[in-house]
Parts: structure tokens; C-alpha cells; sequence
């Protein structure tokens, strides 16, 4: 068994459930304001694959890696990143 999947089996159903949640707001909000994995990976310091990982629920993030990554969206903090509406403003 890898490395990566004796990591995943200490994840609860309600954890794979936030992963896939945590990497879905990522991807959202990351394509909303046009940035590339590659631009978000320079600016955050965190690995494009790690950022791809994260958006596919392949991985859990830690604090400091989300932190960089809110911040390198603009956000102020995390807590901002997850307060972020994922409704789509284009049709107003």
C-alpha cells in the first residue's frame, strides 16, 4: 500500500467530504479571479501539484499552506477565503 493511501484511510467519511469541499472552493474561487495553478503555486509558495492535489481531494492542506494560499488570492485570512460566496456574480 503507498504512502498516500495509509494517509487517506485515517480520514472519516465527514473528512473526505470536507476535502472534496475545501478543493472545490479552491478551484472555484481560483478560476473566478483567473489565476492559473502555476501563478497561485509562485505566489503562494506551495507546489502546483500540491495545488492540484488539493483541488482534486487528494490531499489534506495544512494551515500555513491555506493561509499562503488565501492570502495569494487576496484574502485577508482564512476564515475570508472560506466566507467567500461561490455564486456566480455574472449574471447580475
Amino acid at each position: 500500500m503507498s504512502q498516500l493511501a495509509d494517509m487517506r484511510t485515517r480520514f472519516t467519511d465527514e473528512d473526505e467530504l470536507f476535502l472534496k469541499s475545501l478543493g472545490e472552493r479552491l478551484r472555484v474561487l481560483r478560476n473566478r479571479m483567473d489565476i492559473s495553478q502555476h501563478n497561485l503555486a509562485t505566489d503562494s509558495n506551495v507546489s502546483k501539484n500540491q495545488i492540484g492535489r488539493i483541488e482534486r481531494a487528494e490531499i489534506s492542506v495544512s494551515i500555513v499552506d491555506l493561509k499562503n494560499i488565501a492570502k495569494a488570492l487576496g484574502f485577508q485570512n482564512v476564515g475570508d477565503f472560506f466566507n467567500a460566496s461561490l455564486e456566480d456574480d455574472s449574471s447580475e
